[in-house]
């Protein structure tokens, strides 16, 4: 089982709004009410075209995605550096998939 850790693509939406469901439910299973928004077709509008507003990784097992992480990139100016900020990061709720966590996080962080 290889795991893929490749640039998100606008054909990956409804895997990724699959997942993003899944948490959703997973925090309303603790009793999380907030409303959430983020879906395929809000992945799709703000994520590509001529001003996105994040991008992302996602990790693949056998063709199917278990993973993604949606970042962004600032700037701090009282540090004057850039920073990365990371807005989003969810993998399958079944399975084992610590080690696609683990490598799609550090992902943007490689050199």
């Amino acid at each position: 089982m290889n795991l893929i850790i490749r640039p998100a693509k606008p054909e990956d939406a409804e895997s990724i709004g699959k997942l993003a469901k899944e948490f959703i439910n997973y925090l309303r299973s603790l009793g999380d009410e907030t409303e959430q928004k983020f879906d395929a077709e809000i992945y799709l509008r703000d994520g590509f075209g001529a001003n996105p507003a994040f991008s992302g990784i996602v990790a693949e097992r056998e063709g199917e995605i278990s993973g993604y992480l949606l970042y962004h990139f600032g700037y701090d100016a009282d540090y004057a550096a850039r920073t990365l900020h990371v807005v989003d990061f969810t993998k399958q709720v079944a399975g084992d998939y610590t080690a696609a966590a683990k490598t799609t996080i550090s992902a943007p962080f490689a050199p």
